[in-house]
């Protein structure tokens, strides 16, 4: 029978989403250094927060100190 403490040295990718754009590739090419990029989410809105490309949460962005870090708000 597998433990689940036998599985807390696995590693998996933890990622926070901050929103989507769609763009024609021609747009890409034409980016520059302080060019902006606009977003689908607004600034209220919340983070997806995803293991390994599957989203597990929502949460926040607040600062830590010097730091970005996510307060998680909601699992799913």
């Amino acid at each position: 029978m597998l433990k689940i403490e036998n599985l807390k040295d696995v590693s998996l990718l933890l990622s926070v989403e901050v929103g989507k754009t769609v763009k024609p590739f021609g747009y890409l090419l034409k980016l520059r250094e302080g060019d902006i990029l606009s977003l689908d989410k607004n600034l209220e809105e919340f983070l997806s927060i995803k293991i390994n490309g599957q989203r597990f949460a929502v949460g926040e962005l607040i600062a830590v100190n010097d730091k970005f870090g996510v307060k998680v708000i909601d699992l799913d």
